[in-house]
Protein backbone atom coordinates (compact mmCIF):
# COMPACT_ATOMS: atom_id res chain seq x y z
CA UNK A 1 0.00 0.00 0.00
CA UNK A 2 1.21 3.42 -1.02
CA UNK A 3 1.33 6.19 1.85
CA UNK A 4 -1.04 7.90 -0.18
CA UNK A 5 -3.69 4.64 -0.37
CA UNK A 6 -2.92 5.02 3.48
CA UNK A 7 -3.58 8.75 4.23
CA UNK A 8 -6.68 7.79 1.82
CA UNK A 9 -7.64 4.77 4.08
CA UNK A 10 -7.20 7.13 7.42
CA UNK A 11 -9.66 10.08 6.12
CA UNK A 12 -7.40 12.55 4.85
CA UNK A 13 -9.29 15.09 3.06
CA UNK A 14 -8.26 14.93 -0.72
CA UNK A 15 -8.46 18.01 -3.04
CA UNK A 16 -8.26 18.65 -6.14
CA UNK A 17 -10.81 16.50 -7.86
CA UNK A 18 -9.00 12.96 -8.09
CA UNK A 19 -11.61 10.36 -7.70
CA UNK A 20 -9.11 7.89 -7.77
CA UNK A 21 -9.57 7.00 -11.71
CA UNK A 22 -13.08 6.18 -10.81
CA UNK A 23 -16.09 7.09 -13.11
CA UNK A 24 -18.90 9.43 -12.46
CA UNK A 25 -22.36 8.50 -12.18
CA UNK A 26 -24.29 9.53 -15.70
CA UNK A 27 -27.91 10.02 -14.00
CA UNK A 28 -30.75 9.83 -16.73
CA UNK A 29 -34.16 10.93 -16.87
CA UNK A 30 -35.93 7.87 -14.77
CA UNK A 31 -35.54 6.57 -11.51
CA UNK A 32 -32.04 4.77 -10.73
CA UNK A 33 -30.29 4.15 -7.93
CA UNK A 34 -27.01 3.08 -6.45
CA UNK A 35 -25.99 1.72 -3.31
CA UNK A 36 -22.47 0.70 -1.54
CA UNK A 37 -20.29 1.70 0.93
CA UNK A 38 -18.85 5.65 1.09
CA UNK A 39 -14.92 4.60 0.40
CA UNK A 40 -14.10 8.51 0.29
CA UNK A 41 -15.59 11.99 0.33
CA UNK A 42 -13.12 14.66 -1.49
CA UNK A 43 -13.50 18.21 -2.82
CA UNK A 44 -13.72 18.49 -6.70
CA UNK A 45 -13.99 20.94 -9.25
CA UNK A 46 -17.65 22.02 -8.73
CA UNK A 47 -17.77 20.78 -5.31
CA UNK A 48 -18.04 17.51 -3.19
CA UNK A 49 -17.95 14.04 -4.51
CA UNK A 50 -17.98 10.24 -2.91
CA UNK A 51 -16.69 7.59 -4.26
CA UNK A 52 -18.55 4.56 -3.67
CA UNK A 53 -17.83 0.68 -3.92
CA UNK A 54 -20.98 -0.29 -5.49
CA UNK A 55 -23.04 -3.24 -3.86
CA UNK A 56 -25.86 -2.95 -6.14
CA UNK A 57 -27.54 -0.63 -8.57
CA UNK A 58 -30.27 0.09 -11.01
CA UNK A 59 -29.50 -1.64 -14.66
CA UNK A 60 -29.84 1.05 -16.67
CA UNK A 61 -27.38 3.04 -14.45
CA UNK A 62 -24.02 4.04 -16.57
CA UNK A 63 -21.07 6.11 -15.33
CA UNK A 64 -18.39 7.84 -17.73
CA UNK A 65 -14.76 8.78 -17.25
CA UNK A 66 -11.27 8.85 -18.66
CA UNK A 67 -8.41 6.47 -19.48
CA UNK A 68 -4.87 7.16 -18.34
CA UNK A 69 -4.49 8.14 -22.27
CA UNK A 70 -7.14 10.67 -21.63
CA UNK A 71 -10.03 9.33 -24.39
CA UNK A 72 -13.54 9.40 -22.94
CA UNK A 73 -15.82 5.92 -22.17
CA UNK A 74 -19.24 5.29 -20.60
CA UNK A 75 -20.09 2.01 -18.93
CA UNK A 76 -22.63 0.40 -17.01
CA UNK A 77 -22.40 0.59 -13.38
CA UNK A 78 -21.78 -3.00 -11.79
CA UNK A 79 -21.49 -4.75 -8.53
CA UNK A 80 -17.92 -4.59 -7.16
CA UNK A 81 -16.99 -1.84 -8.67
CA UNK A 82 -16.11 2.03 -8.05
CA UNK A 83 -18.06 5.18 -8.90
CA UNK A 84 -17.96 8.60 -8.15
CA UNK A 85 -20.99 10.23 -7.04
CA UNK A 86 -21.07 14.29 -7.55
CA UNK A 87 -22.45 15.44 -3.94
CA UNK A 88 -23.18 19.00 -6.13
CA UNK A 89 -26.93 18.92 -6.93
CA UNK A 90 -28.82 21.30 -4.45
CA UNK A 91 -30.70 17.72 -2.90
CA UNK A 92 -27.59 16.19 -2.09
CA UNK A 93 -25.49 18.43 -0.69
CA UNK A 94 -24.70 18.04 2.85
CA UNK A 95 -26.42 14.54 2.31
CA UNK A 96 -22.81 12.35 2.84
CA UNK A 97 -19.86 13.80 4.49
CA UNK A 98 -16.23 13.03 5.11
CA UNK A 99 -17.86 11.43 8.45
CA UNK A 100 -19.68 9.02 6.60
CA UNK A 101 -16.59 6.93 5.17
CA UNK A 102 -17.21 3.64 6.08
CA UNK A 103 -20.97 3.68 6.01
CA UNK A 104 -23.28 1.99 3.29
CA UNK A 105 -25.84 4.45 1.54
CA UNK A 106 -28.52 4.11 -0.81
CA UNK A 107 -28.68 7.26 -3.50
CA UNK A 108 -31.39 7.05 -5.69
CA UNK A 109 -32.61 9.65 -8.35
CA UNK A 110 -35.91 10.04 -8.14
CA UNK A 111 -36.97 11.99 -10.68
CA UNK A 112 -37.52 15.97 -11.57
CA UNK A 113 -38.93 18.78 -9.14
CA UNK A 114 -39.85 22.11 -9.89
CA UNK A 115 -39.47 25.49 -8.69
CA UNK A 116 -42.62 27.99 -8.20
CA UNK A 117 -41.07 29.92 -10.99
CA UNK A 118 -40.92 26.53 -13.11
CA UNK A 119 -36.73 26.08 -13.11
CA UNK A 120 -36.81 22.28 -13.18
CA UNK A 121 -34.20 20.25 -10.18
CA UNK A 122 -33.18 16.74 -9.40
CA UNK A 123 -34.54 15.13 -6.97
CA UNK A 124 -32.64 12.86 -4.66
CA UNK A 125 -33.49 10.19 -1.87
CA UNK A 126 -30.24 9.83 -0.09
CA UNK A 127 -30.52 6.86 2.61
CA UNK A 128 -27.64 5.51 5.20
CA UNK A 129 -28.03 1.94 5.52
CA UNK A 130 -27.51 0.35 9.08
CA UNK A 131 -26.55 -2.60 9.95
CA UNK A 132 -29.67 -4.49 9.54
CA UNK A 133 -30.93 -2.92 6.26
CA UNK A 134 -30.86 -5.71 4.40
CA UNK A 135 -33.82 -5.68 2.41
CA UNK A 136 -34.87 -8.47 -0.16
CA UNK A 137 -35.70 -6.44 -2.90
CA UNK A 138 -36.90 -8.04 -6.43
CA UNK A 139 -34.31 -7.35 -10.00
CA UNK A 140 -36.64 -4.62 -10.33
CA UNK A 141 -35.63 -2.91 -7.29
CA UNK A 142 -38.97 -3.05 -6.04
CA UNK A 143 -39.43 -4.31 -2.15
CA UNK A 144 -41.90 -6.95 -1.50
CA UNK A 145 -44.85 -6.60 0.50
CA UNK A 146 -46.16 -8.68 2.89
CA UNK A 147 -48.58 -11.25 1.94
CA UNK A 148 -52.22 -11.59 3.72
CA UNK A 149 -50.24 -14.63 6.01
CA UNK A 150 -46.99 -12.56 6.72
CA UNK A 151 -48.13 -9.42 8.44
CA UNK A 152 -44.28 -8.66 8.71
CA UNK A 153 -42.57 -5.49 7.16
CA UNK A 154 -39.73 -6.52 4.92
CA UNK A 155 -37.21 -4.45 6.80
Amino acid sequence: MTRTEKLREMGATERGGSGGGAPFVNWSDNYAFVEGRVVRVWEGQYGDSATIHVASVSPELNASGKTEDGQKYVHAVVPDSEINVGLNYASLQDTITRDDVGSDFHIAFDGWGETKKGDRFRMFAVLELGDDATLSVSDNGDVPFPTDDDDSLPF
